[in-house]
């Protein structure tokens, strides 16, 4: 049996009423049906991926407090993984996300087997949080119109979702790859590390660059023989100049 979905939202047309509405950074993971807006987002706005969907909802809710009106976009199956800053961060401190879940395993339409319960839980579990939502319209003006009144909704401090069903969303193709939030960073670097010397040299650079910087470095075979020893572990290094520094590294 073949199933028919409704005309897709013109998702530029949508994301564009988004950003009159001064919406500005996007965080979320990945989701079929969610992926044009996800393009669009990559293609017209900030971006910024997430490893899991509380980890957007924690990058959203960080930008809003930086005085961004911050999106977060998840599949329902990730949507528990939200459970814990949406009900102990924002709902608390009233940060107020405008949100997208998509509808994975509704009922009715064919999906995978591990769908299927979270298919019919997803809009009971937003209740449960005390988060008002409502399914968006696969109609544009009618679309625009619900977003009008998330932002009022917003405005009070209380965030908004929408439930996002198949089909919803018109293609967007990807124009740009998504590169971290490296590339709104004004300062980027690659670096051939050689010794330990050369790495404290690059990050003694880094930590007196104004603003958020990031590093490319291919480590050398001889400066991860020296990162090895137990003498010059990476974390000395971070001591030293008191900054954030993962103990370990990638490097060819």
């Amino acid at each position: 049996m073949r199933y028919r979905f409704t005309p897709w939202i013109n998702t530029r047309l949508f994301g564009q009423e988004m950003k009159n509405l001064g919406f500005q950074l996007f965080s979320g993971v990945p989701c079929s049906f969610l992926k044009n807006l996800i393009n669009y987002a990559i293609n017209e706005c900030e971006y910024v991926a997430a490893a899991n969907e509380g980890d957007a909802v924690a990058i959203a809710s960080g930008a809003y407090v930086g005085g961004k009106k911050s999106v977060v976009l998840m599949q329902n199956s990730g949507l528990t993984n939200a459970v814990s800053p949406l009900t102990s961060l924002t709902y608390p401190f009233r940060i107020p996300l405008l949100g997208f879940v998509s509808l994975r395993g509704e009922p009715g339409i064919p999906d995978e087997p591990q769908h299927e319960l979270m298919g019919r839980i997803t809009t009971g579990l937003l209740d449960l949080m005390q988060v008002e939502w409502q399914y968006l319209s696969n109609d544009l003006e009618e679309a625009k119109r619900q977003l009008v009144q998330a932002d009022a909704h917003i405005a009070n401090n209380r965030s908004f979702f929408f439930v996002v069903r198949k089909g919803t969303f018109e293609e967007e193709v990807l124009r740009k790859q998504q590169s971290s939030i490296a590339a709104s960073c004004g300062y980027t670097k690659s670096l051939y590390i050689h010794n330990l010397e050369e790495l404290e040299a690059a990050l003694s650079d880094w930590k007196q660059t104004k603003g958020l910087t990031f590093l490319y470095m291919k480590i050398s075979k001889n400066a991860k023989g020296q990162l090895g020893r137990p003498h010059m572990k990476p974390y000395e290094v971070k001591e030293r100049l008191q900054r954030f520094l993962k103990q370990g590294f990638i490097g060819q």
